[in-house]
């Protein structure tokens, strides 16, 4: 049995992470049944855990996430997020699309949960597609481009705009909300406004394909951006465009994932290493030649998976985030972190 990382989401102080358990093929060679060769294994199970501050129970996930997720316990049908101090889960079965959230709910963010889609009696077959949380506050995107938020609404980050329609892409911000609508591919944020992280309408150079939100920037990657730059706005002063450094691709051909941290933003690039730019301490650098497919931050450090499943960490170091701690969930086989 090898256990593999296969997502990661972090919140200020926390991390959550969705595991997959797997076993070699029955018809792969003992050769190629090494953790590092992922064709040769196939999903049993997966389930989410978390680590880090606990102080609002932000990591004490729930038992039926912890034992097995979604349909045939495939980590394709299963979302996970964090917030500042709540942690956030979808789970697709053959049945219905439902969320979980368990943390600190003093904004009803844990206990004002949008109702499971039942995906077999809708017509529309409906469900939960993408999942993100800020600091009070969550936003969640179904498959017919439906935004819902919850939560704190105190700069008005839950009031989804009657006029946004469909959306294909949401992210959560500090107080903030970040949507791309399908129709158009236009791009708006609402809520606290205080850096001009939400203006409205957020005018990108071209066409997005992701977006991504700190505590007061966002950032948004677009498929044809002349410069070859990670597009973002707010916080300015600490988040400058990012430069992918690729003059002879496209921004969107060259990067895998980006994501926001509460003070820095993170890039990863296809051809191994990352970008990223922020207030974060530099105590551990990424080396060049990790491929990530899927990267996020918290308050003062880096995470990323990589495609064997393996969890990186890099940047400062979180006194609440420790080797110990990723050990006692039973991953510390699949966790590389990186010193200078």
């Amino acid at each position: 049995m090898v256990l593999r990382v296969s997502k990661v989401c972090c919140g200020l102080h926390h991390v959550v992470l969705l595991v997959s358990e797997e076993e070699s093929s029955s018809s792969s060679s003992s050769a190629s049944s090494s953790p590092s060769s992922a064709s040769s294994l196939k999903p049993t199970s997966s389930s989410v855990a978390c680590l880090g501050w606990n102080e609002h129970g932000q990591c004490d996930v729930p038992r039926e996430l912890r034992v097995r997720c979604g349909s045939g316990g495939s980590a394709a049908n299963t979302s996970i997020a964090a917030g500042d101090r709540h942690s956030l889960a979808i789970i697709t079965d053959g049945e219905r699309s439902t969320i979980h959230v368990w943390g600190q709910d003093n904004f009803q963010q844990c206990s004002s949960v949008p109702a499971p889609l039942d995906t077999e009696s809708d017509d529309r077959r409906r469900k939960y597609v993408m999942i993100d949380a800020g600091q009070f506050h969550s936003v969640v995107l179904d498959s017919e481009g439906e935004v819902t938020c919850w939560g704190g609404n105190n700069f008005g980050q839950c009031d989804v705009p009657e006029t946004l329609g469909p959306c294909v892409a949401v992210a959560a911000g500090g107080d903030f909300t970040v949507a791309l609508r399908r129709d158009d591919g236009a791009l708006f944020a609402w809520g606290a406004n205080r850096q001009g992280q939400a203006p409205g309408k957020v005018q990108p150079p071209s066409r997005v394909v992701a977006v991504a939100a700190g505590a007061f920037f966002g950032a948004a990657l677009c498929a044809d951006c002349a410069d070859n730059r990670i597009f973002t706005w707010g916080d300015n002063a600490l988040h400058d465009s990012l430069d992918v450094g690729d003059d002879d691709a496209d921004t969107g051909g060259v990067v895998s994932a980006i994501a926001c941290g509460t003070n820095h933003a993170v890039v990863a690039l296809k051809r191994g290493g990352v970008v990223e730019s922020g207030r974060v301490p530099e105590t551990a650098r990424l080396p060049d030649d990790v491929k990530l497919k899927c990267v996020s931050g918290t308050y003062n450090s880096s995470f990323g998976v990589d495609e064997n499943g393996t969890l990186h960490v890099w940047r400062g170091e979180d006194p609440h985030i420790s080797r110990s701690s990723l050990g006692a969930i039973g991953i510390n086989a699949a966790v590389h972190h990186h010193p200078l």
